[in-house]
């Protein structure tokens, strides 16, 4: 009401100044409107006494500085946000390259939301990293957006330390063909000794 009245009835003298200033300062201070008469005053404060600015600035500016100061204190602190799934598998990555297509090949796979099928993609990108035999070359290595798009973590390959189990258990041609030759060699010199010594 006060504010629309000044509207259409402006302080236009500093006699009106002095008078608006008095008035102000009768207000109770926990009178619920006193900050924003004195808001509206300020408008005409080239008309109003030197002392209101002083009087303005330690009654209504210390008044919103500490609102804002409380309203700052009232937020939450910042929490660092914590690694996404997709930010694991990528760490674990040989070749890391082409992180965009990756990410978007894992959100197609809407393993940003399914965390618990995320959590068997990384067990099982571990799994064949450490097991899968052309994995040893990097170059061999898939880029993680095409293990993504190609659903690599399904595969059923050949770990690393079958084949092993498997070279062993097959010895290699050549060292059988050798082995061979040396038996042969070894009855041929054992049947000539026994004829030299049977002939005396």
């Amino acid at each position: 009401m006060i504010s629309n009245y000044l509207k259409f009835n402006p302080i236009e003298n500093p006699n009106q100044g002095k008078a608006a200033f008095y008035l102000l300062k009768d207000i109770p201070e926990g009178f619920i409107a006193r900050s924003a008469i004195a808001e509206t005053l300020y408008h005409y404060k080239d008309k109003l006494p030197a002392e209101f600015l002083s009087y303005y600035s330690n009654q209504f500016c210390s008044i919103s500085i500490n609102s804002n100061q409380t309203a700052s204190s009232d937020k939450q602190p910042i929490q660092a946000t914590p690694t996404s799934d997709f930010d694991s598998f990528w760490q674990l990555q040989i070749r890391k390259e082409k992180k965009a297509k990756a990410q978007q090949e894992w959100n197609k796979l809407t393993l940003h939301i399914d965390t618990k099928l995320a959590q068997t993609v990384i067990d099982k990108w571990i799994e064949q990293k450490q097991s899968r035999t052309q994995y040893r070359d990097p170059l061999k290595t898939p880029l993680p957006h095409n293990w993504l798009a190609n659903r690599q973590w399904e595969d059923e390959y050949i770990r690393t330390t079958i084949t092993n189990r498997h070279v062993q258990a097959q010895p290699n041609k050549q060292e059988q063909l050798e082995s061979e030759n040396n038996k042969e060699a070894d009855n041929w010199a054992h049947s000539t000794s026994e004829k030299i010594i049977n002939e005396r």
